[in-house]
């Protein structure tokens, strides 16, 4: 993927257990340099990350084109919301035993 090359950016932004959320289509901006990569790595290493400083090369800003809201397939049949987080609670608690209390 070089967004230099195709600035075209989607993110999906999805709840795991209702999986619902929103698909965010737009154009993305690569900054290596200059405030806007400056003003980032500051926010993100400042506060409880300052022990812990990252070197951040590069910022990826999209400009969004388009948003519309995402679900899933899992609702097709008819199923309600609660059967479809009570499936994935239960499918999250066998694939994490630690996680199900």
């Amino acid at each position: 993927m070089n967004l230099r090359v195709n600035p075209g950016m989607e993110v999906n932004v999805v709840d795991v257990f209702n999986r619902k959320g929103y698909r965010f289509k737009g154009v993305a901006e690569v900054h290596e340099s200059g405030a806007v990569l400056e003003r980032f790595t500051a926010i993100f290493n400042k506060g409880r990350l300052a022990d812990t400083p990252r070197q951040i090369r590069a910022v990826v800003l999209m400009k969004v084109l388009s948003a519309h809201p995402l679900v899933s397939p899992g609702y097709d049949g008819g199923k309600s919301e609660e059967a479809m987080i009570g499936e994935w609670q239960t499918y999250y608690a066998g694939t994490h035993p630690a996680n199900s209390t």
